[in-house]
């Protein structure tokens, strides 16, 4: 039985020696240091390609791909910024693995092998799944012995979740003009009551509980998960009696406003915002409407869903609950919305710029890039926008700022799609 063909690409020797021993059964290893491939005749026909960037940068993810074409690529590194993972995801990576032990690596491996016939395609649903873990991993790494447990959990994050009853949902989000109670999560937490501002709001657990709550709204959430989540570190006693307190100062808030009906249900050993209130949520209205405008670009075409892509990012007006720095189940999330945000402006500005709209072009792409500046994609959109209305030196600078970032932040140089469309810019060619 023919042995699967695994393409080691690394200038780090103990790696390969590591990652040989690894497969010392049932595979055929091949080390190759990174270099440029367009001039070399390829004698090496993998199954499946291990990339360790070490001194190579990740600009070598397009010799590879272009080089060997349809199959599947992984990274491996000990640590990466945030942007790394996502410039990798966005550039057709199978997986990004950070610090792995071996059972990681070898299930990934046998899961890519049994999938070799499929090039992998970027999903903007596994991406964010992905980073929601890896954002995590980059500020803080655990132990190599609790990874495989982080792996087996990734799927399940409560934005992935949320999709999925979303989608089980009528996808038109028409709330109630007259919404007893308007939840804003985006941003600080804020609450109006019948069109009056909650100001005497609970204390931080109760506010952190209470977005809680909102956010996943309306699944009910079990006690243990509340505890855990909020008091992760406490003995189970200690913890049910600080929920308790601070669930009591959450009723007593709403009893001075609406003191007929009670905000909180308890069920089965679960708690939920009372699903019999009219409620109007920001963070749902921006994921209905994205979803909705989904489904008509699926079924008419983009032109039609612009107007439920823009009034989407109107419910988009700051990072989830961002005053909330402790609380660890938030991250990943705001990391997850804000993912969906950009996906959403990267749309409205190719189709701003195909109606020669070009200053609304601009001004998504610096609400993008404010975000992140190490979007490249969004660079190019803005270098083609200032170069169409006539600004071709507002184009090369944004070439220039493109060129800056990239460098200071991931120590890259644009791609080469990049570079070809500034030389166009640059000698005045029509684009």
């Amino acid at each position: 039985m023919k042995r699967p063909k695994i393409l080691i690409t690394t200038n780090i020797p103990s790696y390969v020696e590591w990652l040989g021993q690894i497969f010392k059964e049932g595979y055929e290893i091949i080390w190759e240091v990174p270099q440029n491939l367009s001039n070399i005749v390829i004698r090496n026909h993998p199954d499946l390609i291990i990339f360790i960037p070490g001194a190579a940068n990740l600009n070598y993810l397009e010799e590879l791909f272009s080089t060997y074409t349809n199959k599947p690529v992984f990274l491996i590194k000990q640590e990466a910024k945030s942007q790394e993972v996502a410039y990798a995801f966005r550039n057709g990576v199978a997986d990004f693995l950070i610090n792995p032990d071996q059972t990681q690596i070898l299930d990934l491996v046998a899961k890519l092998l049994k999938k070799k016939e499929e090039h992998p395609k970027f999903s903007l649903a596994k991406s964010l799944q992905r980073l929601k873990t890896y954002f995590q991993l980059s500020k803080k790494l655990p132990q190599p012995n609790k990874l495989a447990q982080l792996n087996s959990s990734l799927h399940f994050n409560s934005l992935a979740i949320r999709n999925m009853e979303l989608e089980a949902e009528e996808v038109d989000p028409t709330f109630s003009e007259n919404a007893l109670v308007e939840v804003k999560l985006m941003g600080k937490l804020e609450i109006n009551i019948d069109g009056k501002k909650l100001t005497d709001l609970p204390g931080k657990k109760g506010q952190g509980l209470l977005g809680y709550l909102f956010y996943h709204y309306p699944r009910p959430i079990q006690r243990e998960v509340l505890m855990e989540t909020f008091w992760p570190k406490v003995a189970s006693s200690s913890s049910r009696n600080s929920l308790n307190v601070a669930l009591h100062g959450i009723r007593k808030t709403f009893e001075k406003f609406i003191p007929d009906s009670h905000i909180l249900v308890y069920k089965n050993g679960a708690y939920s915002v009372n699903p019999e209130w009219e409620l109007k949520i920001d963070v749902q209205c921006f994921l209905k409407y994205w979803k909705k405008a989904q489904a008509i670009e699926r079924s008419t075409g983009t032109y039609s869903a612009i107007s439920c892509y823009e009034k989407a990012i109107s419910f988009y007006s700051d990072a989830l609950l961002k005053n909330d720095l402790y609380s660890e189940w938030i991250q990943p999330e705001r990391e997850n919305l804000q993912e969906t945000y950009i996906a959403i402006l990267e749309r409205l500005i190719d189709y701003r710029i195909e109606m020669q709209e070009y200053k609304i072009a601009n001004h998504y792409g610096e609400q993008a890039l404010r975000l992140d500046a190490c979007r490249e994609h969004i660079h190019m959109q803005m270098m083609l926008a200032h170069y169409k209305s006539g600004r071709r030196n507002q184009a090369i600078r944004q070439y220039q700022r493109c060129c800056e970032v990239l460098k200071e932040e991931l120590n890259i140089s644009p791609s080469t799609k990049t570079r070809e469309l500034f030389e166009k810019i640059k000698n005045n060619h029509a684009l």
